[in-house]
Protein backbone atom coordinates (compact mmCIF):
# COMPACT_ATOMS: atom_id res chain seq x y z
CA UNK A 1 0.00 0.00 0.00
CA UNK A 2 2.87 2.32 0.85
CA UNK A 3 4.49 1.53 -2.49
CA UNK A 4 1.27 2.38 -4.36
CA UNK A 5 0.94 5.67 -2.46
CA UNK A 6 4.56 6.57 -3.17
CA UNK A 7 4.21 5.71 -6.86
CA UNK A 8 1.08 7.83 -7.16
CA UNK A 9 2.80 10.83 -5.56
CA UNK A 10 5.64 10.60 -8.05
CA UNK A 11 3.40 9.66 -10.99
CA UNK A 12 3.92 11.42 -14.30
CA UNK A 13 0.16 11.21 -14.85
CA UNK A 14 -0.50 13.19 -11.67
CA UNK A 15 2.02 15.81 -12.68
CA UNK A 16 0.45 16.12 -16.10
CA UNK A 17 -2.98 16.43 -14.49
CA UNK A 18 -1.79 19.25 -12.23
CA UNK A 19 -0.16 21.01 -15.18
CA UNK A 20 -3.36 20.65 -17.20
CA UNK A 21 -5.35 22.21 -14.36
CA UNK A 22 -2.91 25.09 -14.22
CA UNK A 23 -3.66 25.69 -17.90
CA UNK A 24 -7.40 25.05 -17.78
CA UNK A 25 -8.38 27.12 -14.73
CA UNK A 26 -6.88 30.47 -15.89
CA UNK A 27 -8.17 29.91 -19.42
CA UNK A 28 -11.64 29.07 -18.16
CA UNK A 29 -11.71 32.05 -15.78
CA UNK A 30 -10.72 34.47 -18.51
CA UNK A 31 -13.22 32.89 -20.93
CA UNK A 32 -16.09 33.56 -18.50
CA UNK A 33 -15.11 37.24 -18.28
CA UNK A 34 -14.94 37.75 -22.05
CA UNK A 35 -17.74 35.33 -23.06
CA UNK A 36 -20.35 38.04 -23.78
CA UNK A 37 -17.85 40.20 -25.68
CA UNK A 38 -16.29 37.44 -27.85
CA UNK A 39 -17.99 38.41 -31.14
CA UNK A 40 -17.08 42.11 -31.03
CA UNK A 41 -14.64 43.90 -33.22
CA UNK A 42 -15.19 41.30 -35.99
CA UNK A 43 -16.27 43.55 -38.86
CA UNK A 44 -13.38 42.69 -41.14
CA UNK A 45 -13.58 38.98 -40.40
CA UNK A 46 -17.33 38.87 -40.99
CA UNK A 47 -16.93 40.85 -44.21
CA UNK A 48 -14.22 38.55 -45.55
CA UNK A 49 -16.12 35.47 -44.43
CA UNK A 50 -19.27 36.74 -46.12
CA UNK A 51 -17.45 37.48 -49.38
CA UNK A 52 -15.66 34.11 -49.31
CA UNK A 53 -18.96 32.31 -48.82
CA UNK A 54 -20.45 34.17 -51.76
CA UNK A 55 -17.50 33.41 -54.02
CA UNK A 56 -17.58 29.79 -52.90
CA UNK A 57 -21.26 29.64 -53.81
CA UNK A 58 -20.56 31.15 -57.24
CA UNK A 59 -17.65 28.76 -57.78
CA UNK A 60 -19.93 25.86 -56.96
CA UNK A 61 -22.57 27.12 -59.38
CA UNK A 62 -19.89 27.66 -62.05
CA UNK A 63 -18.73 24.08 -61.58
CA UNK A 64 -22.33 22.84 -61.85
CA UNK A 65 -22.94 24.87 -65.03
CA UNK A 66 -19.64 23.64 -66.50
CA UNK A 67 -20.67 20.08 -65.81
CA UNK A 68 -24.03 20.67 -67.46
CA UNK A 69 -22.38 22.15 -70.55
CA UNK A 70 -19.96 19.22 -70.76
CA UNK A 71 -22.91 16.85 -70.68
CA UNK A 72 -24.61 19.00 -73.35
CA UNK A 73 -21.60 18.88 -75.65
CA UNK A 74 -21.21 15.16 -75.04
CA UNK A 75 -24.87 14.61 -75.89
CA UNK A 76 -24.36 16.30 -79.28
CA UNK A 77 -22.42 13.20 -80.32
CA UNK A 78 -25.11 10.79 -79.18
CA UNK A 79 -25.61 8.06 -81.77
CA UNK A 80 -29.40 7.98 -81.46
CA UNK A 81 -29.63 11.77 -81.65
CA UNK A 82 -27.62 11.81 -84.86
CA UNK A 83 -29.73 9.00 -86.34
CA UNK A 84 -32.93 10.91 -85.62
CA UNK A 85 -31.48 14.11 -87.07
CA UNK A 86 -30.08 12.60 -90.28
CA UNK A 87 -31.46 9.09 -90.93
CA UNK A 88 -35.01 9.36 -89.63
CA UNK A 89 -36.51 9.11 -93.15
CA UNK A 90 -34.95 5.69 -93.80
CA UNK A 91 -35.66 4.26 -90.34
CA UNK A 92 -38.65 2.03 -89.66
CA UNK A 93 -41.07 2.75 -86.82
CA UNK A 94 -39.42 0.30 -84.45
CA UNK A 95 -35.98 1.82 -84.96
CA UNK A 96 -37.45 5.31 -84.48
CA UNK A 97 -39.08 4.31 -81.19
CA UNK A 98 -35.91 2.63 -79.93
CA UNK A 99 -33.75 5.64 -80.79
CA UNK A 100 -36.22 8.09 -79.22
CA UNK A 101 -36.45 6.02 -76.02
CA UNK A 102 -32.69 5.69 -75.83
CA UNK A 103 -32.25 9.43 -76.36
CA UNK A 104 -34.86 10.18 -73.68
CA UNK A 105 -32.96 7.97 -71.24
CA UNK A 106 -29.80 9.88 -72.08
CA UNK A 107 -31.59 13.16 -71.41
CA UNK A 108 -32.93 11.78 -68.11
CA UNK A 109 -29.37 10.90 -67.11
CA UNK A 110 -28.32 14.51 -67.69
CA UNK A 111 -31.37 15.72 -65.79
CA UNK A 112 -30.57 13.54 -62.78
CA UNK A 113 -26.95 14.69 -62.69
CA UNK A 114 -27.81 17.95 -60.90
CA UNK A 115 -30.58 19.22 -58.64
CA UNK A 116 -30.43 22.51 -60.54
CA UNK A 117 -31.84 20.90 -63.72
CA UNK A 118 -35.63 20.89 -64.25
CA UNK A 119 -35.81 19.62 -67.81
CA UNK A 120 -33.50 18.55 -70.66
CA UNK A 121 -34.77 18.79 -74.22
CA UNK A 122 -33.44 17.81 -77.63
CA UNK A 123 -34.88 19.95 -80.45
CA UNK A 124 -34.38 18.12 -83.80
CA UNK A 125 -35.10 20.51 -86.68
CA UNK A 126 -35.36 18.21 -89.69
CA UNK A 127 -37.19 15.53 -87.69
CA UNK A 128 -39.62 18.18 -86.45
CA UNK A 129 -39.68 16.78 -82.95
CA UNK A 130 -38.71 17.85 -79.44
CA UNK A 131 -37.77 15.08 -77.00
CA UNK A 132 -38.07 16.05 -73.33
CA UNK A 133 -36.59 14.09 -70.43
CA UNK A 134 -39.81 14.13 -68.34
CA UNK A 135 -42.45 14.61 -71.08
CA UNK A 136 -41.26 12.42 -73.92
CA UNK A 137 -41.71 13.25 -77.63
CA UNK A 138 -43.57 16.32 -78.86
CA UNK A 139 -43.78 18.57 -81.89
CA UNK A 140 -40.99 21.06 -82.47
CA UNK A 141 -41.92 24.60 -81.42
CA UNK A 142 -39.96 26.63 -83.97
CA UNK A 143 -40.62 29.91 -82.18
CA UNK A 144 -39.29 28.49 -78.96
CA UNK A 145 -36.35 26.99 -80.85
CA UNK A 146 -35.49 30.37 -82.35
CA UNK A 147 -35.81 32.36 -79.09
CA UNK A 148 -33.67 30.07 -76.91
CA UNK A 149 -30.78 30.14 -79.37
CA UNK A 150 -27.86 32.00 -77.83
CA UNK A 151 -27.33 35.34 -79.59
CA UNK A 152 -23.88 36.15 -80.79
CA UNK A 153 -21.75 38.15 -78.38
CA UNK A 154 -23.26 36.72 -75.17
CA UNK A 155 -20.46 36.13 -72.70
CA UNK A 156 -19.93 33.56 -69.95
CA UNK A 157 -22.14 30.55 -69.37
CA UNK A 158 -24.81 31.90 -71.77
CA UNK A 159 -27.75 31.45 -69.39
CA UNK A 160 -30.85 32.79 -71.16
CA UNK A 161 -34.21 33.79 -69.72
CA UNK A 162 -37.25 32.90 -71.82
CA UNK A 163 -40.90 32.71 -70.74
CA UNK A 164 -39.91 32.77 -67.07
CA UNK A 165 -37.39 29.93 -67.41
CA UNK A 166 -33.60 30.01 -67.33
CA UNK A 167 -31.96 27.73 -69.82
CA UNK A 168 -28.63 26.62 -71.32
CA UNK A 169 -28.50 25.70 -74.99
CA UNK A 170 -25.91 24.26 -77.31
CA UNK A 171 -26.39 23.98 -81.07
CA UNK A 172 -25.24 21.45 -83.66
CA UNK A 173 -24.68 23.20 -86.98
CA UNK A 174 -25.69 21.33 -90.13
CA UNK A 175 -22.91 19.93 -92.30
CA UNK A 176 -24.45 16.98 -94.17
CA UNK A 177 -27.82 18.38 -95.22
CA UNK A 178 -29.12 21.62 -96.60
CA UNK A 179 -31.05 22.41 -93.39
CA UNK A 180 -29.16 24.47 -90.82
CA UNK A 181 -28.98 23.86 -87.88
CA UNK A 182 -29.50 20.14 -87.28
CA UNK A 183 -30.52 20.03 -83.62
CA UNK A 184 -30.14 21.71 -80.22
CA UNK A 185 -29.77 20.49 -76.61
CA UNK A 186 -31.60 22.69 -74.09
CA UNK A 187 -31.24 22.47 -70.30
CA UNK A 188 -33.86 24.24 -68.21
CA UNK A 189 -32.76 25.27 -64.74
CA UNK A 190 -34.92 24.78 -61.63
CA UNK A 191 -35.32 28.33 -60.30
CA UNK A 192 -36.93 27.19 -57.04
CA UNK A 193 -33.97 24.93 -56.22
CA UNK A 194 -31.52 27.77 -56.88
CA UNK A 195 -33.63 29.98 -54.63
CA UNK A 196 -33.55 27.38 -51.86
CA UNK A 197 -29.77 27.13 -52.20
CA UNK A 198 -29.53 30.90 -51.78
CA UNK A 199 -31.20 30.51 -48.38
CA UNK A 200 -28.19 28.55 -47.15
CA UNK A 201 -26.19 31.79 -47.29
CA UNK A 202 -28.57 33.51 -44.85
CA UNK A 203 -26.77 32.44 -41.69
CA UNK A 204 -27.86 35.60 -39.86
CA UNK A 205 -31.43 36.50 -38.90
CA UNK A 206 -33.21 38.95 -41.23
CA UNK A 207 -30.52 38.61 -43.91
CA UNK A 208 -31.40 38.27 -47.60
CA UNK A 209 -29.67 36.95 -50.74
CA UNK A 210 -30.44 37.20 -54.43
CA UNK A 211 -28.78 36.24 -57.70
CA UNK A 212 -28.81 38.66 -60.62
CA UNK A 213 -28.34 37.00 -64.03
CA UNK A 214 -27.44 39.38 -66.82
CA UNK A 215 -29.38 42.63 -66.67
CA UNK A 216 -32.91 41.39 -65.98
CA UNK A 217 -32.75 37.86 -64.60
CA UNK A 218 -33.38 37.74 -60.86
CA UNK A 219 -33.44 34.65 -58.63
CA UNK A 220 -34.20 35.33 -54.97
CA UNK A 221 -34.33 33.50 -51.68
CA UNK A 222 -37.65 35.10 -50.66
CA UNK A 223 -40.08 37.79 -51.79
CA UNK A 224 -38.52 40.47 -49.57
CA UNK A 225 -35.35 40.30 -51.66
CA UNK A 226 -37.14 41.96 -54.59
CA UNK A 227 -37.98 44.96 -52.44
CA UNK A 228 -34.39 45.15 -51.21
CA UNK A 229 -33.10 45.04 -54.75
CA UNK A 230 -35.51 47.73 -55.98
CA UNK A 231 -34.66 50.02 -53.06
CA UNK A 232 -30.91 49.52 -53.49
CA UNK A 233 -29.79 52.28 -55.84
CA UNK A 234 -26.19 52.62 -54.64
CA UNK A 235 -23.46 51.54 -57.09
CA UNK A 236 -22.63 47.86 -56.75
CA UNK A 237 -18.87 47.55 -56.42
CA UNK A 238 -17.29 44.20 -55.68
CA UNK A 239 -14.54 44.22 -53.03
CA UNK A 240 -13.87 42.75 -49.59
CA UNK A 241 -15.78 45.49 -47.76
CA UNK A 242 -19.41 45.79 -46.74
CA UNK A 243 -21.44 48.82 -47.90
CA UNK A 244 -24.18 50.23 -45.67
CA UNK A 245 -27.74 51.09 -46.69
CA UNK A 246 -31.05 51.65 -44.86
CA UNK A 247 -34.34 49.92 -45.63
CA UNK A 248 -37.51 50.14 -43.55
CA UNK A 249 -35.69 51.93 -40.75
CA UNK A 250 -33.17 49.11 -40.40
CA UNK A 251 -29.52 49.39 -41.40
CA UNK A 252 -27.99 46.66 -43.54
CA UNK A 253 -24.59 45.86 -44.92
CA UNK A 254 -24.54 44.88 -48.56
CA UNK A 255 -21.94 42.51 -50.06
CA UNK A 256 -21.53 41.89 -53.80
CA UNK A 257 -19.67 39.08 -55.58
CA UNK A 258 -19.63 38.70 -59.38
CA UNK A 259 -18.92 35.88 -61.78
CA UNK A 260 -17.80 36.69 -65.31
CA UNK A 261 -18.33 33.10 -66.38
CA UNK A 262 -22.00 33.18 -65.34
CA UNK A 263 -22.43 36.87 -66.20
CA UNK A 264 -24.06 37.06 -62.78
CA UNK A 265 -23.87 38.98 -59.50
CA UNK A 266 -24.60 37.60 -56.03
CA UNK A 267 -25.93 40.19 -53.57
CA UNK A 268 -26.33 39.70 -49.81
CA UNK A 269 -27.91 41.99 -47.22
CA UNK A 270 -26.78 41.47 -43.60
CA UNK A 271 -28.15 43.45 -40.60
CA UNK A 272 -25.52 45.77 -39.14
CA UNK A 273 -26.39 44.78 -35.57
CA UNK A 274 -24.65 41.45 -36.14
CA UNK A 275 -21.37 43.25 -36.64
CA UNK A 276 -21.77 46.16 -34.22
CA UNK A 277 -21.73 43.83 -31.22
CA UNK A 278 -17.95 44.17 -31.10
CA UNK A 279 -16.56 46.46 -28.41
CA UNK A 280 -13.14 47.86 -27.76
CA UNK A 281 -12.69 45.76 -24.62
CA UNK A 282 -12.30 42.67 -26.80
CA UNK A 283 -8.79 43.72 -27.85
CA UNK A 284 -7.66 44.20 -24.21
CA UNK A 285 -8.99 40.86 -23.03
CA UNK A 286 -7.66 39.16 -26.14
CA UNK A 287 -4.11 40.23 -25.34
CA UNK A 288 -4.54 39.32 -21.67
CA UNK A 289 -5.68 35.85 -22.73
CA UNK A 290 -2.82 35.54 -25.22
CA UNK A 291 -0.19 36.49 -22.64
CA UNK A 292 -1.64 34.09 -20.08
CA UNK A 293 -1.78 31.28 -22.63
CA UNK A 294 1.84 31.88 -23.58
CA UNK A 295 3.03 31.76 -19.97
CA UNK A 296 1.06 28.64 -19.15
CA UNK A 297 2.14 26.96 -22.39
CA UNK A 298 5.77 27.69 -21.54
CA UNK A 299 5.41 26.16 -18.08
CA UNK A 300 3.64 23.14 -19.52
CA UNK A 301 6.25 22.64 -22.22
CA UNK A 302 9.15 22.80 -19.76
CA UNK A 303 7.44 20.34 -17.45
CA UNK A 304 6.66 17.87 -20.22
CA UNK A 305 10.24 18.12 -21.46
CA UNK A 306 11.66 17.43 -18.02
CA UNK A 307 9.34 14.66 -16.85
CA UNK A 308 8.49 12.91 -20.12
CA UNK A 309 10.63 13.88 -23.09
CA UNK A 310 14.07 13.34 -21.52
CA UNK A 311 13.26 9.96 -19.90
CA UNK A 312 11.55 8.74 -23.06
CA UNK A 313 14.50 9.85 -25.17
CA UNK A 314 16.89 7.97 -22.88
CA UNK A 315 14.74 4.85 -23.10
CA UNK A 316 14.52 5.04 -26.91
CA UNK A 317 18.28 5.61 -27.14
CA UNK A 318 18.88 2.55 -24.95
CA UNK A 319 16.65 0.42 -27.19
CA UNK A 320 18.66 1.57 -30.20
CA UNK A 321 21.85 0.47 -28.46
CA UNK A 322 20.35 -2.98 -27.86
CA UNK A 323 19.19 -3.09 -31.47
CA UNK A 324 22.78 -2.45 -32.59
CA UNK A 325 24.02 -5.36 -30.45
CA UNK A 326 25.13 -3.54 -27.30
CA UNK A 327 23.79 -5.68 -24.44
CA UNK A 328 25.81 -3.87 -21.76
CA UNK A 329 23.67 -0.74 -21.70
CA UNK A 330 22.18 0.22 -18.31
CA UNK A 331 19.63 2.89 -17.33
CA UNK A 332 19.29 4.70 -14.01
CA UNK A 333 16.50 6.99 -12.78
CA UNK A 334 16.46 8.95 -9.52
CA UNK A 335 12.69 9.36 -9.37
CA UNK A 336 10.29 6.65 -8.25
CA UNK A 337 7.76 7.24 -11.04
CA UNK A 338 6.74 4.97 -13.93
CA UNK A 339 9.99 5.64 -15.80
CA UNK A 340 11.95 4.29 -12.83
CA UNK A 341 9.91 1.08 -13.07
CA UNK A 342 10.47 0.91 -16.84
CA UNK A 343 14.22 1.52 -16.54
CA UNK A 344 14.67 -1.16 -13.87
CA UNK A 345 12.79 -3.76 -15.88
CA UNK A 346 14.60 -2.72 -19.05
CA UNK A 347 17.90 -3.51 -17.32
CA UNK A 348 16.53 -6.91 -16.24
CA UNK A 349 15.28 -7.60 -19.76
CA UNK A 350 18.66 -6.81 -21.33
CA UNK A 351 20.43 -9.07 -18.83
CA UNK A 352 18.07 -11.98 -19.51
CA UNK A 353 18.27 -11.38 -23.25
CA UNK A 354 22.06 -11.54 -23.14
CA UNK A 355 21.94 -14.87 -21.31
CA UNK A 356 19.37 -16.34 -23.69
CA UNK A 357 21.32 -15.28 -26.77
CA UNK A 358 24.48 -16.88 -25.39
CA UNK A 359 22.60 -20.08 -24.59
CA UNK A 360 20.90 -20.31 -27.99
CA UNK A 361 24.17 -19.57 -29.82
CA UNK A 362 26.04 -22.35 -28.04
CA UNK A 363 23.17 -24.78 -28.58
CA UNK A 364 23.10 -23.95 -32.28
CA UNK A 365 26.84 -24.58 -32.63
CA UNK A 366 26.55 -27.95 -30.88
CA UNK A 367 23.58 -28.95 -33.03
CA UNK A 368 25.38 -27.95 -36.24
CA UNK A 369 28.50 -29.86 -35.28
CA UNK A 370 26.48 -32.97 -34.42
CA UNK A 371 24.68 -32.78 -37.78
CA UNK A 372 27.99 -32.46 -39.64
CA UNK A 373 29.35 -35.53 -37.84
CA UNK A 374 26.23 -37.50 -38.69
CA UNK A 375 26.39 -36.51 -42.35
CA UNK A 376 30.09 -37.39 -42.59
CA UNK A 377 29.74 -40.82 -41.02
CA UNK A 378 26.88 -41.59 -43.37
CA UNK A 379 29.31 -41.78 -46.31
CA UNK A 380 31.72 -44.31 -44.84
CA UNK A 381 29.76 -47.58 -45.45
CA UNK A 382 28.78 -46.56 -48.98
CA UNK A 383 32.11 -47.26 -50.67
CA UNK A 384 33.00 -50.19 -48.41
CA UNK A 385 30.39 -52.45 -49.97
CA UNK A 386 31.58 -51.73 -53.50
CA UNK A 387 35.25 -52.21 -52.53
CA UNK A 388 34.66 -55.70 -51.08
CA UNK A 389 32.94 -56.77 -54.26
CA UNK A 390 35.85 -55.41 -56.35
CA UNK A 391 38.50 -57.30 -54.30
CA UNK A 392 36.46 -60.48 -54.52
CA UNK A 393 36.23 -60.15 -58.28
CA UNK A 394 39.97 -59.44 -58.73
CA UNK A 395 40.94 -62.37 -56.48
CA UNK A 396 38.70 -64.76 -58.40
CA UNK A 397 40.13 -63.76 -61.79
CA UNK A 398 43.75 -63.60 -60.58
CA UNK A 399 44.24 -59.96 -61.49
CA UNK A 400 47.94 -58.90 -61.32
CA UNK A 401 46.95 -55.49 -60.04
CA UNK A 402 45.47 -56.86 -56.83
CA UNK A 403 48.45 -55.77 -54.68
CA UNK A 404 48.50 -52.24 -56.09
CA UNK A 405 44.74 -52.12 -55.82
CA UNK A 406 44.86 -53.22 -52.19
CA UNK A 407 47.45 -50.54 -51.42
CA UNK A 408 45.27 -47.84 -52.98
CA UNK A 409 42.28 -49.21 -51.15
CA UNK A 410 44.17 -49.04 -47.86
CA UNK A 411 44.99 -45.38 -48.48
CA UNK A 412 41.37 -44.79 -49.31
CA UNK A 413 39.96 -46.32 -46.13
CA UNK A 414 42.67 -44.80 -43.96
CA UNK A 415 41.48 -41.34 -45.06
CA UNK A 416 37.78 -41.92 -44.54
CA UNK A 417 38.18 -43.66 -41.17
CA UNK A 418 40.35 -40.95 -39.70
CA UNK A 419 38.22 -39.12 -37.06
CA UNK A 420 40.33 -36.04 -36.65
CA UNK A 421 39.37 -32.57 -37.77
CA UNK A 422 36.06 -32.01 -39.56
CA UNK A 423 37.79 -29.71 -42.04
CA UNK A 424 40.83 -30.74 -44.14
CA UNK A 425 42.97 -28.87 -46.68
CA UNK A 426 41.53 -29.07 -50.18
CA UNK A 427 44.70 -30.78 -51.48
CA UNK A 428 44.08 -33.77 -49.13
CA UNK A 429 40.48 -34.18 -50.24
CA UNK A 430 41.57 -33.90 -53.89
CA UNK A 431 44.32 -36.49 -53.29
CA UNK A 432 41.79 -38.86 -51.71
CA UNK A 433 39.48 -38.42 -54.71
CA UNK A 434 42.45 -39.07 -57.04
CA UNK A 435 43.09 -42.31 -55.12
CA UNK A 436 39.52 -43.39 -55.83
CA UNK A 437 39.97 -42.37 -59.49
CA UNK A 438 43.16 -44.42 -59.72
CA UNK A 439 41.34 -47.46 -58.32
CA UNK A 440 38.64 -47.19 -60.97
CA UNK A 441 41.17 -46.45 -63.70
CA UNK A 442 43.09 -49.59 -62.73
CA UNK A 443 39.97 -51.74 -62.94
CA UNK A 444 38.62 -50.34 -66.18
CA UNK A 445 41.71 -49.09 -67.99
CA UNK A 446 40.52 -50.34 -71.37
CA UNK A 447 37.21 -48.51 -71.37
CA UNK A 448 37.69 -45.57 -68.99
CA UNK A 449 39.72 -42.34 -69.19
CA UNK A 450 39.75 -40.08 -66.14
CA UNK A 451 41.18 -36.54 -66.45
CA UNK A 452 41.83 -35.34 -62.90
CA UNK A 453 44.48 -32.58 -62.52
CA UNK A 454 46.10 -31.87 -59.16
CA UNK A 455 44.72 -29.26 -56.82
CA UNK A 456 45.76 -25.72 -57.91
CA UNK A 457 48.46 -24.35 -55.62
CA UNK A 458 46.49 -21.19 -54.51
CA UNK A 459 43.71 -23.51 -53.26
CA UNK A 460 45.84 -26.24 -51.68
CA UNK A 461 45.63 -24.93 -48.11
CA UNK A 462 41.95 -23.98 -48.23
CA UNK A 463 40.00 -25.86 -45.56
CA UNK A 464 36.95 -27.77 -46.78
CA UNK A 465 34.68 -30.44 -45.23
CA UNK A 466 36.09 -33.95 -45.57
CA UNK A 467 34.89 -36.22 -48.39
CA UNK A 468 33.25 -33.76 -50.78
CA UNK A 469 34.83 -34.88 -54.08
CA UNK A 470 35.07 -38.70 -53.98
CA UNK A 471 31.28 -39.30 -53.75
CA UNK A 472 30.76 -37.13 -56.83
CA UNK A 473 33.30 -39.21 -58.78
CA UNK A 474 31.68 -42.39 -57.51
CA UNK A 475 28.28 -41.15 -58.70
CA UNK A 476 29.74 -40.33 -62.14
CA UNK A 477 31.16 -43.84 -62.43
CA UNK A 478 28.23 -45.81 -61.02
CA UNK A 479 25.46 -44.00 -62.88
CA UNK A 480 27.37 -42.63 -65.87
CA UNK A 481 30.40 -44.20 -67.50
CA UNK A 482 30.12 -47.48 -65.55
CA UNK A 483 27.39 -48.58 -67.97
CA UNK A 484 29.43 -47.83 -71.10
CA UNK A 485 31.18 -50.72 -72.88
CA UNK A 486 33.93 -48.47 -74.21
CA UNK A 487 35.29 -44.90 -74.38
CA UNK A 488 34.07 -43.89 -70.92
CA UNK A 489 35.29 -40.46 -69.88
CA UNK A 490 35.31 -38.49 -66.61
CA UNK A 491 36.74 -34.96 -66.49
CA UNK A 492 37.48 -32.79 -63.43
CA UNK A 493 38.21 -29.05 -63.75
CA UNK A 494 38.67 -26.05 -61.42
CA UNK A 495 37.56 -22.40 -61.54
CA UNK A 496 38.25 -20.00 -58.71
CA UNK A 497 38.90 -16.45 -57.56
CA UNK A 498 39.35 -14.74 -54.20
CA UNK A 499 35.69 -15.16 -53.21
CA UNK A 500 34.55 -18.51 -54.56
CA UNK A 501 35.63 -21.93 -55.82
CA UNK A 502 33.98 -24.15 -58.44
CA UNK A 503 34.92 -27.76 -59.18
CA UNK A 504 33.18 -29.43 -62.11
CA UNK A 505 32.91 -33.20 -62.54
CA UNK A 506 31.64 -34.25 -65.99
CA UNK A 507 31.05 -37.63 -67.61
CA UNK A 508 29.86 -38.92 -70.97
CA UNK A 509 27.23 -41.33 -69.71
CA UNK A 510 24.63 -42.31 -72.29
CA UNK A 511 21.63 -43.19 -70.18
CA UNK A 512 20.82 -39.90 -68.38
CA UNK A 513 17.28 -38.81 -69.27
CA UNK A 514 15.71 -35.41 -68.70
CA UNK A 515 13.34 -36.94 -66.16
CA UNK A 516 16.25 -38.38 -64.18
CA UNK A 517 18.06 -35.04 -64.33
CA UNK A 518 14.97 -33.23 -63.03
CA UNK A 519 14.56 -35.81 -60.25
CA UNK A 520 18.19 -35.35 -59.15
CA UNK A 521 17.79 -31.57 -59.13
CA UNK A 522 14.58 -31.86 -57.09
CA UNK A 523 16.42 -34.10 -54.63
CA UNK A 524 18.97 -31.35 -53.93
CA UNK A 525 16.29 -28.72 -53.36
CA UNK A 526 14.03 -30.92 -51.17
CA UNK A 527 14.54 -30.01 -47.51
CA UNK A 528 12.31 -32.74 -46.02
CA UNK A 529 13.97 -34.29 -42.99
CA UNK A 530 12.35 -37.70 -43.48
CA UNK A 531 13.67 -38.46 -46.96
CA UNK A 532 16.68 -40.71 -47.62
CA UNK A 533 19.93 -38.73 -47.80
CA UNK A 534 22.15 -39.84 -50.69
CA UNK A 535 25.85 -39.11 -51.14
CA UNK A 536 25.19 -36.16 -53.45
CA UNK A 537 22.57 -34.67 -51.14
CA UNK A 538 24.93 -35.28 -48.22
CA UNK A 539 27.63 -33.14 -49.81
CA UNK A 540 25.13 -30.46 -50.78
CA UNK A 541 23.76 -30.13 -47.23
CA UNK A 542 27.24 -30.13 -45.64
CA UNK A 543 28.42 -27.32 -47.91
CA UNK A 544 25.32 -25.23 -47.17
CA UNK A 545 25.70 -25.80 -43.42
CA UNK A 546 29.32 -24.66 -43.45
CA UNK A 547 29.31 -21.90 -46.10
CA UNK A 548 25.69 -20.75 -46.39
CA UNK A 549 22.86 -20.94 -48.91
CA UNK A 550 24.95 -19.67 -51.86
CA UNK A 551 27.18 -22.77 -51.68
CA UNK A 552 26.37 -26.38 -52.58
CA UNK A 553 25.90 -28.55 -55.66
CA UNK A 554 24.22 -27.75 -58.95
CA UNK A 555 23.37 -30.38 -61.55
CA UNK A 556 23.08 -30.08 -65.30
CA UNK A 557 23.84 -31.85 -68.55
CA UNK A 558 27.52 -32.04 -69.47
CA UNK A 559 28.97 -30.97 -72.80
CA UNK A 560 30.28 -34.57 -72.99
CA UNK A 561 26.68 -35.77 -73.04
CA UNK A 562 26.33 -37.11 -69.52
CA UNK A 563 26.02 -35.48 -66.10
CA UNK A 564 27.73 -32.25 -65.02
CA UNK A 565 28.01 -31.70 -61.26
CA UNK A 566 29.34 -28.31 -60.12
CA UNK A 567 30.57 -27.98 -56.54
CA UNK A 568 30.44 -24.33 -55.45
CA UNK A 569 31.96 -22.82 -52.31
CA UNK A 570 31.26 -19.14 -51.60
CA UNK A 571 33.79 -18.06 -48.97
CA UNK A 572 32.72 -15.68 -46.20
CA UNK A 573 34.12 -12.17 -46.51
CA UNK A 574 36.50 -12.59 -43.61
CA UNK A 575 38.15 -15.50 -45.45
CA UNK A 576 38.70 -13.68 -48.76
Amino acid sequence: MRFIRKTFVHSVVLRLLLIFLLILIPMYTISIVIYNQWMRNMEDDIAKTTIRQMHAYLKGMEASIDQMKLLQYDCLNDVDLNKLAIQWRIMDNYALVVSMNSLQQRLNTIRNSSVYIKDVRAHIVDFGRTISSPNGVGALDEAHFTNVRVPKGVRGAQILQYEGDYCLTTLQEGNVTSRNPLYMIEIRLEESVIGESLKTLNIYDDSHTLLLLGETGLIRDRDASVAFFQADTAPRVENDRLHMLTFGGTEYYRAVATSEKLNASLIRYVPTRIIHEVTTTFSFWFWVLTASALCVSLIYSLSVYKYMHRPLYRLVDAFREVENGNLTVKLSHVSGDEFGYLFDHFNEMVEKLSGLIDQVYKQKLLTQRAELKQLQTQINPHFLYNSLFIINTMARVGDDHLVAFSELLGKYFRFITRNGADMVPLREDVKHAQTYAAIQQMRFSKRLVITFPDCPQPLAARLVPRLILQPILENAFEHGVGKRQQAGQIRVSYAYDSEHLEIQVEDNGQHLTDAQLAQMTQGLTDTAETMEITGMMNIHRRLRLVYGAESGLTIGRSALGGLNVTLTIRYPKEET
